[in-house]
This record gives C-alpha cells, sequence and structure tokens, in this order.
C-alpha cells in the first residue's frame, strides 16, 4: 500500500501553484495567514479480485484536507479544490514502482467549516489497484 500513497501523494504535489503540506505522522508547523493541506491514506479492506487470490483488489480513499485562514471567504479554498476535482477525474492511472492505481468516482468536495483559524475542505479521491 505504501506505493498507491506515493503514486497519489505525488499527484498532489504535481498540482499547481504548490501550497504547503502535512503528510500523515510528521511534524508540520503552519504558516500564519497561509494556506496547506493535509494528506490522508485511508484504504478499505482488500478484496479477492479471483476466485483463488491469486489477485487483491484493494479500494479506498485518499483526503485532501484544505485549511486556509477563516475569515477570507470561500472562493481560494473551492478553487483550489476544483484543481484536484480535475486532477483526479474517474479513469485517471497513477503509477509508483510498477504498481498502477485508478480513480474509479467523481472526486467529493465536503465542507468542513472553521476550526480555530481555519476554514476547511476536504477533497475525498477514491482510488482502486490491483495486485498479484
Amino acid at each position: 500500500m505504501l506505493r498507491i500513497r506515493q503514486a497519489l501523494e505525488k499527484a498532489v504535489l504535481a498540482v499547481t501553484p504548490a501550497i504547503d503540506t502535512a503528510f500523515e505522522n510528521t511534524t508540520f508547523s503552519p504558516k500564519a495567514g497561509k494556506p496547506y493541506q493535509q494528506l490522508y491514506f485511508l484504504p478499505a479492506k482488500p478484496e479477492a479480485a479471483v476466485i483463488d487470490d491469486s489477485i487483491s483488489e484493494v479500494l479506498g480513499v485518499f483526503q485532501i484536507t484544505l485549511r486556509y485562514p477563516a475569515g477570507e471567504g470561500v472562493k481560494n479554498v473551492l478553487e483550489r479544490a476544483r484543481l484536484y476535482e480535475k486532477a483526479f477525474s474517474v479513469g485517471a492511472k497513477f503509477e509508483h514502482a510498477g504498481v498502477k492505481t485508478y480513480i474509479y468516482r467523481p472526486a467529493e468536495i465536503n465542507i468542513l467549516g472553521v476550526d480555530g483559524d481555519r476554514y476547511g475542505v476536504a477533497v475525498s479521491i477514491y482510488f482502486k489497484s490491483y495486485k498479484e
């Protein structure tokens, strides 16, 4: 699953303009007044893709939580969410170290609201990968 995560993280970091990124289980200090994003890899339980268990299917959600300064409206954060919606459209394929990961349904954008000095929007990317 590490290679799936790495492929999706690489695709997120390729979206421009770049913003600061907080990766899972790493130290991160947000800069006051600057937007940033948090990345979460949420795999589902792997399933056998064929009857003999020689191929397994890995499904999951890769969540990008956008944290923008509160009190500045929604335009900038929603424009950023749309960039991810386009970059991770249905049928998009991402590969890392021989593992192919596919986007199998449209991205979901959810408003999280204000938390402290940040306004949050979650972009959920639905992925599928196979391993033999």
